[in-house]
């Protein structure tokens, strides 16, 4: 049975299988305080200690929210990610889809620094005890709940994030909505159900926006989620959009050296590519979906 498992695991597409793992383990280990969330979350001043704490660039998208939202984070990881791997034209190389995660991933972060925002995210739960503002000796606990901090006595380096609008910490909600918004864009003329509710699925990102408003802290989520957008946006038209419609090139083509790490990898492990069309290929599971009147053809 345990092999059995072990190859119907294998058999799923290699970068959207190892992204789900590492969200739902480092997920799973910082809430249940076997790992320090402190480990995962991003700050810029992270990067100018001695080594640079560069992992963070990575790590900041591996964490959920807490309690169902690892379940549900991690899926939604997965399925969308899974359907631009396996079921989308436009990454039928894993290096395409590697650049992508790569440039959506830095331009939400970039994003988060430029655009101010008057929240800042730091989900309490995440750590056991207080955290410590990097470059300081004292600490700032979080005393709010997820992912609000409420402390009226702001120190120098919170009030420079306040300006700054460097306020979250960790970006996976955001990347995920971004990989929504890139999915959702080749599905016109089809339908998506969320919460009971059939809406076009192009609207699906739209809608999630909106969902957020019915749970607390949901506003500061909405503004997160927001980068992604943007992010995916940002992405579609410099390798899509500008192209097709501009009369232009693609102004952020998926740059060598990933090609060549790419397959020095599947050189050294053998890592087979995933069959094409293999993904779902709407916003949600089948079961969950309905397409339009069909017509016939001839």
């Amino acid at each position: 049975m345990a092999d059995q498992w072990m190859e119907a695991y294998r058999q799923l597409p290699p970068v959207s299988r190892t992204m789900a793992t590492a969200v739902l383990v480092s997920s799973v280990g910082v809430y249940t305080s076997l790992l320090s969330g402190y480990w995962f979350v991003f700050h810029p001043q992270f990067l100018w200690r001695f080594p640079p704490q560069i992992w963070r660039f990575i790590t900041a998208f591996l964490l959920t929210g807490p309690e169902l939202s690892i379940l549900f984070d991690t899926y939604f990881v997965y399925s969308y990610l899974s359907q631009l791997e396996a079921g989308n034209p436009r990454f039928s190389r894993k290096q395409d889809l590697l650049w992508y995660l790569t440039f959506v991933g830095g331009a939400i972060m970039f994003l988060s620094r430029i655009a101010p925002s008057h929240l800042l995210i730091c989900p309490d739960s995440v750590f056991s005890t207080a955290i410590t503002v990097p470059g300081k000796e004292e600490d700032h606990p979080c005393t709010a709940g997820w992912p609000i901090i409420r402390n009226p006595g702001w120190s120098v380096v919170q009030m420079m994030n306040y300006l700054s609008g460097m306020g979250y910490g960790t970006f996976l909600r955001a990347l995920i909505l971004a990989m929504c918004y890139t999915v959702t864009q080749d599905q016109r003329g089809m339908k998506a159900s969320l919460m009971f509710i059939t809406i076009p699925a192009p609207m699906t990102p739209y809608a999630m926006l909106a969902f957020n408003l019915l749970f607390p802290s949901g506003v500061s989520n909405m503004l997160l989620q927001l980068l992604g957008l943007l992010a995916a946006h940002l992405f579609d038209f410099l390798t899509r959009i500008w192209p097709e419609y501009g009369g232009g090139r693609n102004l952020i083509p998926t740059p060598a050296f990933y090609s060549t790490a790419v397959q020095s990898v599947e050189a050294r492990w053998g890592v087979p590519s995933p069959a094409a069309g293999g993904g779902s290929r709407g916003p949600l599971p089948d079961s969950w979906r309905t397409r339009g009147t069909g017509h016939r053809l001839g």
